[in-house]
């Protein structure tokens, strides 16, 4: 049986996102899609499968109920597993494995646009707040 790797690509990526580079979070500096590559902490990465010398291999950060609590939101205090602030709400989509959230259905009221659809990872989150005008930087 053949298992394919899941490798993120660099022009799926935007400066200022967080991401895990080879396990460790780094925030991107710079993104050249045209040769796969990157750069976080002054450090250029190759994300290139194609190259001999790359083994860097990036991949996303889980956004959890931490994270969101850590950047502002909070949980409902209706009961429902919820999270909102001003501008945006979260509910968990489907759970995994010990009750893990795979992913969220999010929410974003902003201008000039609106975001409502399932992320999983913060570089995803973060992608929607600006594309809804929202330069809310996200912590770790």
């Amino acid at each position: 049986r053949k298992f394919k790797r899941c490798r993120m690509k660099a022009n799926e990526l935007m400066v200022g996102d967080w991401v895990l580079i080879n396990g460790v979070p780094k925030k991107i500096q710079a993104v050249d899609g045209v040769d796969d590559e990157i750069m976080a902490d002054d450090e250029m990465l190759c994300l290139a499968e194609d190259r001999y010398h790359s083994e860097d291999k990036a991949t996303g950060i889980h956004l959890t109920p931490e994270i969101l609590k850590k950047n502002g939101w909070k949980k409902d205090s209706g009961g429902e597993e919820c999270w909102a602030n001003s501008k945006a709400w979260f509910t968990p989509h489907e759970y995994g494995k010990r009750d893990t959230i795979k992913s969220w259905e999010v929410e974003i009221c902003g201008k000039p646009n609106s975001f409502d659809g399932v992320i999983k990872y913060v570089h995803e989150l973060q992608q929607a707040l600006r594309l809804c005008g929202i330069k809310k930087q996200i912590e770790l």
